[in-house]
């Protein structure tokens, strides 16, 4: 029987060798006293979050981060056991759901704690949860003068045990003078709960961009993103972590027409031939996550040639300029993000000619890609 991933028009592969090798690489950066967290919210960002899960979970990570419930859910019946941290404050309609699936909470505020020890009150042992301060990101987390009333209000409540107390940095791949400041702010807070007795086994506040760019700040827990899936998180990471990217994303050529200088291709007749040149059309576009803004910015690679994409990307499709490879023919794989032959297209350089971030080209890739899974045996054979 044909299975519909088979017949989808686009794919990602995803390399867990390299995932692999990447989580081999932080731990030897981070030494064997910080553990890692492993992000996997937004679908992994984008590369599946319950085989990613599991590959993370069969190279030792015990820790795996969620930002909402359904994606924690998805991760238990998924047959995930490992501990699962919510980024995000439960709502009280949540917190039933929340204990009944073992999913550590992020708290943040004095009702939702209270909330939580209530329901947890019939359990036989504490229920771990983590108290998020703001130092100065200005988003999710209590302030840094409620958080030592905070904490000691949750180990004051039998039902509850605090294991961990974590920040989250505004500018780790940008400015690090600010992210200095946050990190001073809640070493204070740390060293003003060690002082009365309230420190928790596990503190936190180091992502992707701050593990590499402020050692001091890994603690005993980190929070990788992009860094497991060899993505950069700053301009020039690469040097400083060296990472395997984990997705390629490929199509295939699906017609090749050959149009007339003076033609015009696609909506809005932003392109318009400069002389006589076959025209390639790709079965992908923004449904995918193939981002509208890469229209007439972008590059694909086809016969390890770099393509450009010309005219707007559609819903469902987008068009390339074949005059640099005059032998392409109609079922040529197209490599939208990865290698072919010498070349290659990293998801930061589309993220630039998005005009966006990496996190975004990634993240929206959408549920008509295909995800394939390939082991190492694969990738060693080269096939």
């Amino acid at each position: 029987m044909v299975k519909s991933a088979d017949l989808a028009p686009a794919w990602a592969d995803l390399n867990l060798s390299a995932l692999r090798a990447n989580v081999a690489l932080l731990r030897r950066l981070l030494g064997p006293k910080v553990e890692i967290l492993g992000v996997v919210k937004a679908d992994a960002y984008g590369h599946g979050a319950v085989p990613i899960a599991r590959a993370l979970v069969a190279e030792g990570v015990r820790f795996l981060g969620v930002a909402c419930l359904p994606e924690a859910l998805e991760l238990r019946e998924g047959g995930l056991t490992q501990r699962l941290v919510l980024f995000s404050n439960p709502l009280p309609g949540e917190v039933e759901t929340l204990l009944a699936y073992e999913v550590t909470p992020t708290l943040t505020d004095e009702e939702t704690i209270r909330t939580v020890a209530q329901a947890a009150a019939k359990r036989e042992r504490p229920f771990p949860v983590h108290l998020k301060v703001d130092t100065g990101m200005g988003r999710r987390g209590c302030s840094l003068e409620e958080a030592s009333r905070l904490a000691a209000l949750i180990q004051d409540l039998p039902p509850l045990h605090l294991e961990g107390v974590l920040t989250h940095f505004a500018t780790a791949d940008e400015d690090l003078d600010y992210a200095r400041e946050q990190l001073l702010r809640f070493q204070q807070l740390v060293d003003t709960l060690a002082a009365t007795g309230q420190r928790p086994p596990l503190l936190h506040a180091a992502n992707s961009a701050a593990l590499l760019r402020l050692p001091e700040a890994h603690f005993n827990l980190v929070r990788p993103g992009l860094c497991l899936y060899g993505l950069e998180p700053f301009p020039g990471a690469r040097a400083l972590f060296p990472g395997q990217p984990v997705l390629s994303l490929k199509t295939r050529l699906v017609q090749i027409r050959r149009l007339h200088r003076g033609e015009t291709v696609g909506y809005g007749r932003t392109f318009t031939l400069p002389r006589d040149a076959p025209v390639g059309l790709l079965p992908v576009g923004y449904a995918d996550g193939y981002l509208w803004s890469l229209s007439n910015r972008a590059y694909v690679l086809i016969r390890g040639q770099r393509v450009p994409v010309i005219g707007r990307v559609s819903m469902d499709s987008c068009a390339v300029d074949l005059s640099g490879v005059p032998g392409a023919q109609i079922g040529d794989e197209v490599v939208l993000i990865g290698q072919q032959g010498e070349e290659e297209i990293t998801a930061s350089q589309v993220a630039e000619w998005a005009g966006t971030i990496v996190y975004e080209v990634v993240s929206r890739l959408g549920r008509r890609i295909a995800r394939r899974y390939v082991t190492e045996s694969f990738w060693s054979q080269g096939l």
